[in-house]
């Protein structure tokens, strides 16, 4: 797995961390304690690929087995998820020109894991039968595909994590069951969307990755190609990552603001489309562009930086800022050639 010194999250996915950890203590660890085992599925195939994809193939990358285990414990699931998770999951990764069919004991095939978990909760403690609270869910996969770049046939790990939560009962209406599935109906797309995303671009040529972010729509394919732009120092991707900054999509403005601050440019039009992402109410957009702007550095960013440092009303805002604006002075004294200084206290 590669990281960026930009964003504050290290598997550039969503922001599920911590609800899976927590719901993995509150859940499954009750299945373990019980003795029983997850619910697991697996097998079956789906329908083949008929959109050529990029880097070198000339079809979808094929996948094989699917796997999704539930691990949230049985006495806590206001409703058992584990066959429409399975049977979401797989045509997500099947759908819309996305992973070719393969057998499941093909040594060419992809292989994909989900873990699930989810809960009903009242104040944050789970209560399955509740009418009115929180439905919330956590999902990570992995998908383990052949490294075509290894000659000992070693395979490589793809992992997506999403989490999501929404009020239910009273004043928002419908149940704690019906609002975990159609939170579940909104993730499985996203989640396969990103897997394919990482498996297709972490090989794709420069040209195929420039080619993406200028033309394609999909962000599945957008963030994981503004992560290899940054990651290979492709700077013709500079104005489609700037254009991207602005995506609706989270995660794809978030990798293109952390590749901004990885290429180092300091146009003017740059450091203006990451002073943009630090406007509104989304304190992780301001926390990446302020490390964007201080790995860029300059006077001008350090001078914006300076003054989020004094006016911006959250203080974490206000200690990023302050923090950024030392690494950017600082990398106004380095060659244009070294590399960027962390600031180990940087968030």
């Amino acid at each position: 797995m590669r990281t960026m010194n930009a964003p504050p999250h290290g598997l550039w996915p969503s922001r599920g961390c911590a609800l899976l950890l927590s719901l993995a203590c509150a859940l499954a660890l009750g299945a373990c304690r019980d003795g029983s085992a997850p619910a697991a599925l697996g097998g079956g195939d789906g329908t083949p690929d008929p959109e050529a994809a990029s880097g070198g193939t000339t079809s979808a990358p094929p996948l094989g087995p699917i796997f999704v285990a539930d691990l949230t414990a049985p006495d806590q699931r206001p409703v058992d998820l584990a066959l429409k998770a399975d049977t979401l999951l797989r045509q997500a990764l099947h759908a819309d020109g996305l992973f070719g069919s393969a057998a499941n004991d093909d040594p060419a095939a992809c292989g994909a894991e989900f873990q699930l978990f989810y809960a009903v909760l009242v104040n944050g403690e789970p209560d399955k039968d509740a009418e009115a609270g929180e439905a919330r869910i956590g999902i990570e996969g992995v998908a383990h595909c052949p490294d075509p770049t290894s000659p000992h046939h070693a395979t490589e790990a793809f992992k997506v994590s999403d989490e999501a939560g929404r009020a239910f009962g009273g004043e928002h209406g419908g149940t704690g069951p019906a609002t975990l599935a159609a939170l579940l109906d909104e993730q499985a797309p996203q989640l396969a969307a990103r897997l394919y995303g990482q498996v297709l671009m972490r090989h794709a040529s420069d040209a195929r990755i420039l080619e993406v972010l200028a033309h394609d729509q999909r962000p599945g394919l957008l963030m994981e190609a503004a992560s290899e732009a940054g990651e290979r120092k492709l700077t013709q991707a500079v104005p489609d990552l700037v254009r991207l900054t602005a995506s609706d999509d989270d995660v794809t403005a978030l990798r293109a603001c952390a590749a901004l601050g990885l290429l180092g440019d300091s146009r003017r039009e740059v450091l203006a489309a990451l002073a943009r992402m630090t406007e509104g109410s989304d304190t992780e957009r301001h926390l990446t562009a302020l490390n964007a702007l201080g790995d860029i550095g300059g006077e001008e960013a350090a001078r914006y930086l300076d003054a989020l440092a004094v006016g911006h009303p959250l203080v974490p805002i206000r200690d990023a800022a302050r923090q950024a604006a030392q690494r950017a002075r600082r990398a106004t004294t380095r060659s244009p050639d070294a590399p960027a200084q962390v600031d180990d206290a940087a968030p």
